[in-house]
């Protein structure tokens, strides 16, 4: 079959397509009237993806990815399209009292299940007539609910949306709620842990005396460098003294510097070479018994008694002073090893002072922590902001979303011409009819001599008298 054929069978059988298509269209005008009106009401939502404390502000690198947003957009419809959810708008919507509802509640459920039960029932119908879709490329939701009835349609989709953004602060508010009670136990305990660090730290100084530990250590430090100092010069002075006193007590007082180079020892010294040199020279010109010479023997002895008492004096002086040094030198040890030992204690006092005013410190931070986490948290519990905001609010839909009349036209139309066509060639098969040259060749199977255009009068005479003629000239 060519394309020439199949068009002479639908021109000679465009009645019956037209029929076909006619008999369509009235049949979907009738289905259009009678079938049941559907609203189709819509509310748009705009989510917070990037699910930014409203309390600090702050949120996790990840909520900035494109991979959490499309989980994030994939739980809010699922929360949307949760039983609970539904649940909450039939309450709102105040359905379970509704006698329609609690009819086919009766009808359908034969056992009885409560109002529980009649609200989960009314929640899953809910459910099954809403629409849930995120809109390309943006963080606008649409929630599409379909009703026989125009306004509560548009109550639905609104409640939908409403109950919607209430569940989202409560499921943000619980946790901070749970969250608050945890951390005001743990603040309790971090309270009463500061007291007792602070006030075994308070009864530790009461006891030592150390109020600034610092400073008490540096004091008492400077104290025993300064006796270190006094004794390291005793020392000193002492081993001088006791090597003058070891001359002293060998008879060798006068050689010992402190004696020899005293003012009175030389000027005795002095009187008595000149005494000496005084008796030598009278010596010489008179008798050692004569009254010259005897007064100035009498002389020189005086002067060597007086040099020999005073050496005595001061050998015995050096022996008092080494006696003194040897005593100082005992005292200061004594008070050297009492210091550096209260040095030491005091090191270990500040020490443990030191470690538990660390521990004050520790808990305090803790306490402050805790302490400012409460705050956030008991802000974010109470707080009445969530992450989704109503966008566009439904409203009372003016024409239903179906029935559509064009769409159904369309569609009647076209499976009309589909219709008529089938018929078309049904009746072509049951009726088979010349409708060109091919035809009538394929069908006598004789080739085809003369072909005639569209047959008239003239052209009938014109005929007749050919064939009046004789064969030799046909």
């Amino acid at each position: 079959m060519n394309l020439l054929r199949l068009w002479l069978i639908l021109k000679a059988r465009a009645r019956t397509i037209v029929l076909a298509m006619m008999l369509t269209l009235v049949g979907a005008a009738v289905i259009a009237v009678v079938a049941p009106k559907t609203y189709k009401a819509t509310t748009s939502l705009i989510l917070n993806y990037k699910g930014s404390d409203p309390v600090t502000g702050s949120g996790t690198p990840a909520q900035a990815s494109s991979g959490y947003f499309s989980t994030y957009v994939a739980t809010q419809i699922d929360i949307i399209k949760s039983p609970a959810l539904g649940q909450r708008v039939v309450r709102r919507l105040g359905l379970t009292s509704d006698p329609a509802y609690r009819a086919r509640y009766a009808s359908e459920v034969k056992t009885a299940q409560g109002t529980e039960g009649l609200a989960l029932w009314i929640a899953e119908k809910l459910l099954a007539k809403i629409d849930v879709k995120p809109s390309h490329d943006s963080s606008v939701l649409t929630i599409m609910f379909s009703a026989p009835d125009a306004k509560f349609a548009a109550a639905a989709a609104n409640a939908f949306a409403d109950e919607y953004r209430k569940m989202v602060i409560e499921l943000d508010a619980k946790p901070a709620m749970l969250a608050s009670d945890y951390l005001y136990q743990q603040l309790s305990d971090a309270r009463r842990a500061m007291e007792a660090s602070l006030a075994e730290m308070a009864n530790f100084q009461q006891e030592t005396g150390i109020i600034s530990s610092d400073s008490m250590a540096d004091v008492e430090t400077a104290r025993l460098s300064e006796l270190s100092s006094q004794l390291v010069a005793v020392q000193s002075s002492l081993m001088e003294a006791n090597s003058k006193s070891m001359q002293v007590m060998h008879g060798e007082a006068t050689e010992a510097p402190d004696i020899a180079n005293n003012a009175l020892i030389q000027s005795l010294k002095s009187d008595l070479s000149k005494a000496r040199m005084k008796w030598s020279s009278v010596t010489e010109i008179v008798t050692p018994e004569h009254p010259n010479a005897v007064a100035a023997k009498a002389e020189v002895d005086s002067i060597e008694k007086e040099l020999t008492r005073q050496t005595s004096l001061l050998g015995a002086a050096l022996q008092a002073n080494t006696s003194i040094l040897l005593k100082r030198e005992a005292e200061l040890t004594d008070a050297f090893t009492q210091q550096k030992n209260k040095v030491l204690d005091l090191n270990r006092k500040r020490t443990t002072l030191t470690l538990l005013g660390k521990e004050v410190d520790n808990r305090k931070r803790v306490y402050d922590a805790l302490s400012q986490r409460l705050a956030q948290t008991s802000i974010q519990g109470q707080s009445h902001q969530s992450d989704v905001a109503i966008l566009t609010a439904a409203s009372v839909p003016a024409l239903p979303s179906n029935p559509r009349k064009l769409v159904i036209a369309a569609l009647a139309g076209l499976a009309g011409l589909l219709l008529g066509v089938c018929a078309a060639f049904l009746q072509e098969f049951l009726d088979r009819r010349i409708r060109s040259i091919d035809d009538l060749a394929s069908i006598t199977h004789t080739p085809i001599m003369v072909e005639l255009g569209p047959v008239n009068s003239s052209t009938l005479l014109e005929a007749e008298s050919l064939a009046l003629l004789p064969n030799g000239h046909s």
